[in-house]
């Protein structure tokens, strides 16, 4: 067998990332990243993600919060690996309650969509939330 070493290429560039805290006031934080990466994809080719994350957290009282988590993901086929585009989006507002020092409680609303370069029409998804955690105090097995 022949190995055409011609058709490998050697491509540089920039995967930049950063990120940014905002405290908007002492209950109310608000935070950004950005990001670029290049991965595989589920269908062998690879491609270059841009990401965009947002979280907000408001402490509305002692034990109540409020929050919204959003990502925006565009997608790109990347060395002419034919691996398709993907523009995706979630968003994810909530409110969490601190019952106790060990007990949480946590409901979320979740949307999510997404749409691929190579089809017609938008997948949506939507899900409703509810996470209840145990957290046990702190322990030791010394003195």
């Amino acid at each position: 067998t022949t190995t055409d070493l011609a058709a490998e290429e050697d491509e540089s560039g920039f995967l930049p990332s950063a990120g940014l805290t905002f405290r908007l006031a002492p209950e109310a934080v608000l935070d950004l990243t950005y990001a670029r990466t290049v991965a595989a994809s589920g269908s062998g080719g690879i491609v270059e993600r841009d990401t965009v994350d947002l979280a907000f957290d408001y402490g509305w009282s002692e034990t109540v919060s409020l929050g919204l988590d959003a990502r925006y993901r565009a997608q790109e086929g990347a060395f002419d690996s034919g691996a398709v585009g993907r523009d995706f989006i979630r968003v994810e507002p909530s409110v969490a309650w601190d019952i106790n020092e060990v007990w949480s409680l946590r409901a979320a609303y979740r949307y999510r969509q997404q749409s691929f370069d190579d089809q017609d029409g938008d997948s949506v998804s939507n899900a409703g939330l509810v996470t209840l955690t145990y957290r046990p105090l702190a322990w030791s097995l010394g003195d």
